[in-house]
């Protein structure tokens, strides 16, 4: 049985790599069952950039194939860009209360 190699521990107090985005082990179907639209979309978008790289996928489908994995790319982006809108309105929107306002 060939040895393991461990892999390095980080030192005290260094962040390790940030959580991955994707979610590349899960099915579409599950993620359109259980998961968020940003999660499904992320899913479907790992699917498309497989099926283009697939050497067994048709040429003649390859255009339409990019140009959904450009859809749903910029979806994903919007809803990204949403959800940061959306977390800055939040985070801030008790620091600047008047009562004399009210």
């Amino acid at each position: 049985m060939p040895a393991r190699r461990l892999q390095p521990v980080p030192p005290a107090g260094q962040d390790t790599k940030p959580p991955r985005k994707t979610t590349t082990r899960r099915s579409v179907a599950k993620a359109a069952d259980e998961g968020t639209q940003l999660e499904l979309l992320l899913v479907l978008r790992n699917r498309l950039a497989k099926a283009i790289d697939d050497k067994a996928t048709p040429p003649r489908d390859l255009s339409s194939l990019s140009r959904r994995l450009m859809e749903v790319s910029r979806e994903i982006q919007a809803l990204e860009r949403q959800e940061a809108e959306d977390a800055e309105q939040t985070d801030g929107g008790d620091d600047d209360f008047d009562p004399s306002t009210v």
